[in-house]
């Protein structure tokens, strides 16, 4: 039996209450041999469920069984968010040979938690339109030809930058209205004041953004409306 059919099957179980809210999977053993699988092959079937929060695994206990209501939304999430990658991709935002914004970078984008953004690039990966690089992060590659990894993966805030310089670009922050505080930034990138200001600063020096010394604050300029400014 292959993983997919495996996890079809136990994610139905948990939509009819056969592993109902709160409870415990049956052991990883016990479930492989019920499948005729490997504890790897299980192990597989399982991974997408705990991505999407169906499942959450505790040491120690086992595979517990998170809101069944709540998985869904976040599988829905996901493949939204492939389909937009995916258009990225088709349209060389995200060129071949080039670095995908982090997972940290994406889930503050999407506003969805990271393993929500690993669910949607799995596909992608499995596509082979993607391609893992332990330590450094995941690059665009192309599946009729072979390319190497870029030189380097972006810095934290180089990523932070280019995620606040679409908005601009895009009108999510109008021209000459003030970007959110710096607490509001480093909560939603997860990143320190130095990461942001050097995001930032990034962007004042291509005149998208200025400092009011009136208020502190940063406000968009605007050109930033300008898509070639």
């Amino acid at each position: 039996m292959t993983p997919e059919l495996i996890t079809k099957i136990i994610r139905g179980r948990v939509a009819d209450g056969t592993y109902g809210r709160g409870t415990v999977l049956p052991a990883e053993k016990r479930l492989a041999a019920e499948f005729g699988v490997s504890h790897w092959g299980l192990r597989q079937a399982l991974q997408p469920l705990k991505d999407t929060g169906i499942l959450h695994a505790i040491c120690g206990m086992g595979n517990l069984v998170l809101d069944p209501s709540a998985t869904y939304s976040a599988a829905r999430e996901a493949r939204e968010i492939t389909k937009i990658i995916r258009e990225r991709l088709a349209d060389d935002t995200y060129a071949v040979g080039t670095w995908l914004p982090g997972t940290r970078v994406l889930a503050a984008e999407f506003d969805v938690s990271q393993a929500t953004v690993q669910a949607a690039l799995r596909p992608l990966k499995q596509e082979k339109l993607l391609a893992a690089l332990d330590a450094q992060g995941t690059y665009v590659i192309d599946p009729h030809h072979r390319c190497a990894p870029p030189p380097a993966a972006p810095s934290h805030h180089a990523a932070i930058g280019k995620v606040i310089r679409e908005r601009l670009r895009s009108g999510v922050y109008p021209p000459d209205s003030p970007l959110p505080t710096y607490a509001e930034l480093e909560s939603e990138f997860g990143a320190g004041h130095s990461t942001i200001s050097s995001a930032l600063q990034l962007l004042r020096e291509e005149g998208l953004v200025s400092r009011r010394q009136r208020n502190k604050r940063i406000y968009a300029t605007v050109s930033a409306s300008d898509p070639d400014g």
